[in-house]
């Protein structure tokens, strides 16, 4: 985990010289932590619209982290500035992962989106959230028309919570470990101790503030905008959760991609992470996103 003064000038910026986009990474203090922010600035550094993606967790977040990137370049050459982050506790941010729940996830977010705001003077400004993090997008968005987009998400917390228990069950039998269930694990997390998931640690905070939690109450109303971007396959939970956000007067855009993502298990293909960026799924994304916003009448 990377650690700066707090004094010091933290901002560091890069002009891509075929866009003219600027991309300002900074830390800005959330609390007494440092959360580390990266914007993707139109070739003027002003833009009128502003989104603030919200990464997913533990191997979701290195998976999903070259697609946000591509995306947040895309959008800005159109005219969008998007804040990239990485929670207190994750990544370069400094802060305790044992801390981070639901109120803490959307403190940093809106943290984070005023800073936004600030930095490219947009006046409207919407939420992204991949995987669990559609949470995070959906509650910092709260009480206001805020147009939100979800890549994969979760629809309800205690089933996500149960394939990621199933997973270190998986690893128990690998590891020959027999004494892992899931009522074991639940008890650990509930009496206060945290669970390794493949090298990632599952801390009681998280799991108590997002277990009980659906997607489509965190959503509306009020009536906003949102798109679902589903890879790979139509999901029936996620299809009920669109059917009750209509019913609450939201606006839904679904998208499909063709290929879908294997978030916890390594993909067999030897290219995964080098040749990330020209996969058939993130280039979908992209071209989803970019036609969403066009559809808001966010791009230029």
């Amino acid at each position: 985990m990377m650690h700066t003064d707090r004094g010091a000038d933290t901002r560091v910026q890069r002009v891509d010289p075929s866009t003219g986009c600027v991309e300002l990474a900074e830390f800005i203090d959330v609390g007494q932590d440092l959360v580390y922010t990266v914007h993707h600035l139109p070739p003027s550094s002003r833009a009128g619209h502003s989104l603030v993606m919200c990464s997913p967790f533990f191997a979701e977040f290195p998976r999903n982290y070259r697609r946000e990137v591509l995306v947040a370049r895309r959008l800005a050459e159109r005219g969008v500035a998007v804040t990239r982050f990485h929670h207190r506790g994750v990544g370069n941010s400094t802060g305790d992962a044992a801390l981070m729940g639901l109120d803490r996830l959307i403190e940093d977010a809106r943290r984070v989106a005023a800073v936004a705001a600030e930095t490219s003077g947009a006046h409207s400004l919407a939420f992204h959230g991949t995987r669990l993090a559609g949470f995070t997008a959906a509650a910092a968005a709260i009480g206001a028309q805020m147009p939100v987009s979800l890549w994969e998400p979760v629809v309800r917390g205690s089933k996500y919570f149960n394939e990621v228990l199933r997973t270190r069950m998986v690893q128990a039998v690998h590891d020959g470990e027999t004494d892992v269930s899931a009522g074991s694990l639940r008890h650990e997390l509930t009496s206060g101790a945290p669970v390794d998931v493949l090298g990632h640690s599952l801390h009681p905070e998280l799991y108590t503030s997002l277990h009980d939690q659906t997607l489509d109450e965190l959503l509306g109303p009020p009536a906003r905008e949102i798109l679902v971007v589903e890879f790979g396959r139509k999901r029936k939970d996620v299809g009920r959760m669109i059917e009750r956000a209509l019913e609450q007067g939201l606006t839904a855009t679904l998208a499909v991609s063709t290929e879908s993502e294997s978030w916890w298990v390594a993909n067999r293909r030897a290219d995964y992470f080098v040749a990330e960026e020209r996969r058939q799924l993130t280039g979908e994304v992209v071209r989803t996103m970019d036609a969403w916003f066009e559809k808001l009448g966010w791009t230029a």
